[in-house]
């Protein structure tokens, strides 16, 4: 036989409050179960589930994650000419934590050339990478609004 749930003892109005300004500064669903003081499987099985109490943690959650994104996301973007700011770590942060595509490979081929190359279009990798995450703030701004 399962005990009582400690939901209703630890989700607070309170509780509510710090998790909501924890995902405004960027904080991560791991801190967020640290910061309700329950484990991480505690904290998915609430995520999961589908009785009607936990909503109000569920939208909190899922708002929070967009939140935390978005400031993330403005990391990233008020800081790509501050001397030192690591874009790499940033990219690399944003592909594993927000499940963000970095396409920036390149294929090595061998090939044989005779003649001269024209090139006709240059592709401008930032621009590109600007112009996502200019879309991906505008998606966030209308979900949240």
């Amino acid at each position: 036989m399962a005990g009582k749930s400690k939901f209703n003892d630890v989700w607070t109005v309170i509780a509510r409050r710090r998790l909501q300004a924890l995902f405004d500064n960027g904080g991560s669903l791991a801190e967020a179960s640290r910061e309700m003081g329950v484990s991480r499987s505690t904290f998915n099985r609430w995520m999961k589930g589908t009785d009607v109490i936990k909503n109000d943690f569920r939208e909190v959650i899922n708002l929070g994650k967009e939140a935390s994104e978005a400031w993330w996301i403005r990391q990233g973007r008020e800081n790509l000419e501050t001397r030192g700011f690591n874009s790499n770590l940033w990219l690399l942060n944003m592909v594993n934590r927000f499940g963000w595509n970095s396409n920036r490979k390149e294929e090595k081929k061998e090939i044989e050339h005779t003649g001269t190359i024209e090139v006709k279009k240059s592709v401008d990798i930032d621009a590109i990478m600007e112009k996502a995450i200019g879309k991906g703030i505008e998606k966030i701004a209308k979900s949240i609004h």
